[in-house]
């Protein structure tokens, strides 16, 4: 793990999580011994883990009720250790496929048990593209890292035409160094430039100066009447760009352009970047306001069957758990199940259209551009 504080060639480091919690595992209603289970694999204490787990229910109900699979669950704590325990637990109890787990680094410590038990399982929201490339069990339904690292660097440069970017990498995750990586390769090969990095650890007391500082930096290629810094990427989640936010003062911030990827969920990070920066954008696997008969149907049955919103994290479990239905045997054991799997095409997805390759990768999948705007105001800007 990297140093705590902050030094150039971030985006060169990797972080590895502690192994440690143990797992709690329950059982869904109307588990029986036979046939043998679909796993799932939930991170119950993630605030998100309400949304995941409502998306697979709807899923769930909207099979016919005569032969619908048995589900068994397990709760991975949001932790690799976690997962890793409870995908064993998963395949002891007879699971030949598991839904989740749901983080980079979670998919990463299971890929090597899957690996060695032959069972896949399907993430519904990994990013990173070692998920898939260590694993030869491990698929997702969900855009990868790079795809998002390309979309924002072509926007940035050709929609936006920016040049000059500032990097904010979280050093405690493997997805934001993997993103910031990615960001940066492709930014420089469309000739934009990191003009400035810095590193946090989201637990850091002195975040509130971070976008100060980043104003204030003087770059000896840009022209003396213009600011170095045009635009910040932040390889990170949404909520440590809160504090940011807060304690900004210089008045320069406000002639920033924000970018970032699909972890800047929260009301309070909406509610504050209006009037602070020029502008923001981040991408998303899903978006309300999109035309899409698909997405306006499950949204409707959300909307009618928990009372809210659903969120990405909702919708892309919703296309995961569909995916898995889709394939699933009973008789099929995970070998079988891999290659099925692997030959899903153009499945109807509300996250987009889902084309699974050999490797278990959503091939082309279309990434959701939002705009953060005043409340109220329509975020969905296109598909990169």
């Amino acid at each position: 793990m990297p140093a705590r504080g902050r030094a150039p060639a971030i985006v060169a480091r990797r972080a590895v999580l502690p192994l440690w919690i143990a797992v709690v595992s329950t059982l869904l209603p109307g588990c029986g011994a036979e046939p043998p289970p679909i796993g799932v694999l939930l991170p119950k204490s993630a605030v998100w883990g309400r949304e995941a787990e409502q998306g697979l229910r709807l899923a769930y109900d909207e099979l016919p009720e005569e032969g619908r699979p048995v589900l068994r669950e397990a709760d991975s704590g949001g932790t690799t250790q976690g997962a890793i325990d409870g995908f064993q637990m998963l395949v002891r109890s007879g699971a030949t496929v598991v839904l989740g787990p749901f983080s980079t680094d979670t998919c990463i410590g299971t890929g090597v048990v899957a690996d060695d038990l032959r069972v896949p399982f399907v993430s519904p929201s990994a990013t990173a593209a070692v998920v898939t490339r260590d694993s030869d069990y491990a698929l997702r339904v969900c855009y990868s890292d790079d795809e998002v690292a390309r979309g924002l660097a072509a926007f940035a440069t050709e929609d936006l035409e920016l040049t000059r970017v500032a990097l904010l990498v979280d050093l405690s995750r493997t997805y934001a160094l993997g993103l910031a990586e990615c960001f940066t390769d492709e930014l420089a090969r469309r000739h934009g430039r990191i003009v400035a990095e810095i590193g946090f650890w989201p637990d850091d007391e002195d975040l509130g100066d971070t976008l100060d500082r980043l104003v204030a930096v003087v770059d000896p290629e840009t022209p003396k009447d213009e600011a170095s810094v045009q635009a910040v990427f932040v390889a990170g989640f949404g909520r440590d760009i809160v504090p940011m936010l807060r304690g900004a003062t210089d008045k320069r911030v406000e002639a920033l352009v924000l970018l970032g990827a699909d972890g800047w969920n929260g009301a309070e990070l909406r509610q504050l970047i209006p009037g602070r920066v020029a502008a923001a954008y981040h991408t998303s696997h899903f978006s309300i306001e999109e035309q899409d008969p698909a997405v306006a149907r499950f949204d409707a049955a959300y909307r009618a069957r928990y009372g809210e919103a659903p969120s990405d994290m909702a919708a892309l479990v919703y296309d995961a758990a569909r995916v898995i239905f889709s394939v699933y045997d009973p008789r099929a054991d995970g070998v079988m199940l891999r290659t099925r799997l692997r030959s899903v095409r153009r499945f109807g997805g509300v996250t987009g259209e889902i084309d699974l390759d050999f490797s278990g990768e959503p091939v082309g999948k279309s990434i959701v551009l939002e705009q953060i705007h005043d409340p109220g105001q329509p975020g969905f800007v296109r598909r990169l």
